[in-house]
């Protein structure tokens, strides 16, 4: 199956076009830049470049596929958007995957155990959720500070407080659990193999929805407001 894949859920702004089996990833083409902001303007040249590369046009692609977070807010809508857009232009499915399905579903099979996948969020919160060796999930998703998530992960004997930890969030999680190992590197980005893998599996009957674990930082501003026209 061909699989254009965007990931927009974090400072970097990456898409690849792959052909994709069961157990195997051939990269047609690939794009990815450390952004920070601008996601907007830099993925649809992204795209463009990657078919053009590849010499084929978007209705070739068999499926779309986007990180739906959790992550930085406005990203997640720019890839959410791109991907449906292309589907209802095409008529070809879209599917979204989870980023924290990314960053601990892969490292819990290579470790052969389960690992919490720890996505760094704001004001030494995490998002984070536990995932086993067959990379399914054992908790739902959580944002919180790890002390409190690591108390809701509980379940029988097990101390999820002493699980290996993987993601961007690795170093808030060990900051509280010092024991916790690290298995990856925390400033990279998704992998970007996996990420058109997991797109092969996703449902596509399920609409693509931005995964979002806590509301927006920002806020309307009141104390500053303008008056209305009508108003006095």
């Amino acid at each position: 199956m061909l699989i254009l894949a965007v990931d927009t859920a974090s400072e970097h702004c990456s898409a690849v076009l792959a052909e994709v089996s069961a157990n195997v990833v051939s990269v047609r083409a690939i794009r990815s830049k450390l952004l920070g902001r601008g996601h907007a303007e830099a993925l649809l040249p992204m795209i463009a470049a990657c078919l053009e590369e590849a010499g084929i046009a978007a209705c070739d692609v068999d499926r779309f596929a986007a990180t739906v977070g959790p992550g930085t807010y406005t990203g997640i809508r720019v890839g959410v958007a791109a991907v449906r857009g292309l589907a209802l232009a095409t008529g070809c499915p879209a599917v979204g995957v989870s980023c924290l399905k990314l960053a601990g579903a892969p490292v819990a099979t290579r470790h052969g155990g389960p690992v919490i996948a720890a996505l760094k969020g704001r004001h030494g919160d995490v998002f984070a959720q536990v995932w086993s060796h067959d990379q399914l999930p054992l908790s739902n998703p959580m944002a919180g500070p790890p002390a409190r998530l690591a108390e809701a992960f509980m379940s029988g004997d097990a101390d999820p407080s002493a699980f290996p930890v993987a993601g961007s969030g690795a170093a808030d999680w060990r900051t509280v659990f010092t024991e916790s190992v690290n298995l990856t590197d925390g400033g990279a980005p998704f992998d970007l193999d996996d990420l058109a893998r997991f797109a092969l599996t996703e449902d596509p009957s399920v609409a693509v929805e931005p995964l979002y674990l806590r509301g927006p930082d920002a806020a309307p501003q009141t104390g500053k407001a303008l008056p209305h026209a009508d108003q006095p």
